[in-house]
């Protein structure tokens, strides 16, 4: 099978990986908000950027480091699965330990049996890192796509059951844990390789001397997502943090269904072009105009529907609106950012990652305490405006112009050519946003109820989205030609 054949199958599966994935966690997340409130969702978002830290300390950038090496060898995965797996037990007792600890400085003592709880994932995520970057590597998307499918649609029933049964917040602990323990059992069960009892502590060394700057790097990446739950948890408590992270969430899921993919596939794909600097460039560009096709217009539709979107869920969500839109408004700079990471561990140059996630990890972290601290005593509302409001300042002064210099010195690729790659596309974004927007105002205000609303929103959103990518950008007005042409002519044949 040629390369693009590989790649395009590899996407394809990528995606069905992220919309079954994502759809069925989106759907029962929407579920579970209706049913537990935001005070329940902020308790375990709380818990579970506890737990992401930790699995992020075990997983040591391993992943990428099999994904990335050239020649590798069975020895480089039988001694990391080892290490890892010893490394596994000691770290699930230190997090349920300092996982009180936590609960007391959060003045949360729910959190600590959270936590506790949560902490028996990490062994069974140590058992699946190995495994896991064979099959990226390999770009088998197809056995991680079934995967995910499956665990999160057994996790989402075990949620939503405890949660109709009264169990609160533990539903979320019982939707993650069986989640993980499912995709353990499906992940060992589609994989061929199985490790032998042997280490290799210079084949080990190999890994971790890339490993261990990508992992510095995937902590300043963590601290830049996660640095706004630890510091609203401080500062306003779970409520906020349960508002926040659900409007967080619904932008970080439309951005994962639609491209996250290609990042995934990016890596493995870049990789093979890092001695061949036209391809790469050429292959970056196309990188990033596909997900601005995949998600400008619909972070539009998203931030327009924000309004009968939060309504349906409930009174206590509403205060979740306008940091949604806020929030929609960062994730398209957040697409511009998107490929860095791929690009430079492609081209074995972890450093500049290492470097360019903890700068932005930084400014992130010090905008959100600084909005934290200035906001203290206004009402939730203004809180979490404030809180948005510092993230979308740190991606368009620090983030976005980082990322285009970097660009332009490892692969070529000027600001120009981004803004041709994806600018029209913010048209698209801009006009679904208008309709969309203007159709919920009218709705709400005839005193319609919440979801038709949504519905004639999202419609109207929709088509004037699609009419302006239409309109604006002239390949995918090309496509959708022959897209007609090849219809009509069908229909003419028949």
């Amino acid at each position: 099978m040629s390369s693009s054949k590989v790649v395009q199958r590899a996407l394809r599966w990528a995606y069905v990986w992220n919309w079954g994935h994502r759809g069925v966690s989106s759907t029962l997340t929407l579920i579970l908000a209706a049913l537990l409130g935001p005070t329940a969702f902020g308790v375990v978002a709380m818990g579970m950027a506890y737990i992401a830290l930790v699995e992020m300390l075990l997983e040591q950038g391993f992943t990428a480091a099999i994904m990335q090496r050239k020649d590798l060898q069975p020895q480089h995965l039988d001694s990391i699965f080892w290490l890892v797996l010893v490394v596994s037990g000691p770290l699930c007792a230190a997090s349920i330990v300092a996982g009180e600890w936590w609960a007391h400085a959060n003045r949360l003592p729910e959190l600590g049996p959270v936590i506790a709880v949560l902490s028996l994932t990490i062994p069974i995520h140590g058992l699946t890192i190995v495994q896991h970057a064979i099959f990226g590597r390999e770009m088998d998307f197809k056995s991680l796509a079934i995967r995910a499918n499956c665990a999160a649609l057994f996790g989402g029933v075990v949620g939503v059951s405890m949660a109709i049964a009264g169990f609160g917040y533990w539903a979320l602990v019982a939707q993650r844990v069986s989640e993980v323990t499912a995709g353990l059992i499906l992940l060992w069960s589609l994989s061929h390789w199985r490790p032998r009892l042997r280490f290799s502590s210079k084949h080990a060394r190999e890994l971790i001397g890339f490993s261990s700057a990508t992992f510095v790097g995937q902590l300043g990446r963590f601290a830049g997502l996660r640095a706004d739950v630890v510091i609203i948890g401080l500062f306003f408590g779970p409520t906020v943090v349960g508002l926040y992270r659900l409007a967080a969430r619904l932008v970080n899921t439309l951005l994962v269904v639609f491209t996250r993919p290609l990042e995934w596939v990016a890596l493995p794909h870049y990789s093979r072009m890092q001695d061949d600097p036209a391809e790469l460039r050429r292959a970056l560009l196309k990188s990033l105009r596909l997900s601005g096709l995949a998600s400008f217009p619909l972070l539009g539709l998203l931030a327009g529907v924000s309004d009968p979107l939060l309504a349906c869920l409930g009174e206590q969500w509403a205060a979740a609106a306008q940091p949604l839109q806020i929030l929609c408004l960062a994730g398209m700079f957040a697409v511009v950012s998107l490929f860095v990471a791929p690009l430079v561990q492609a081209i074995a140059r972890p450093q500049i990652f290492l470097a360019v996630t903890w700068i932005s990890a930084i400014c992130n972290a010090v905008a959100i305490l600084t909005a934290s601290v200035l906001l203290r005593g206004a009402n939730i509302e203004v809180q979490l405006a404030g809180v948005a409001g510092a993230v979308l300042v740190i991606a368009v002064l620090v983030t976005t112009p980082m990322s285009l210099v970097l660009y332009r010195r490892c692969s070529a690729v000027s600001a120009r050519d981004v803004m041709a790659a994806i600018g029209w596309f913010g048209a698209s974004a801009i006009a679904a946003a208008f309709a969309s927007g203007v159709v919920s105002t009218i709705g709400s205000g005839l005193g319609f109820a919440p979801f038709p609303v949504l519905v004639a929103a999202g419609i109207a959103g929709g088509l004037a989205g699609i009419s302006a990518v239409v309109l604006f950008d002239g390949e995918a007005r090309s496509g959708c030609l022959d897209l007609f042409r090849r219809v009509s002519g069908r229909q003419i044949a028949t």
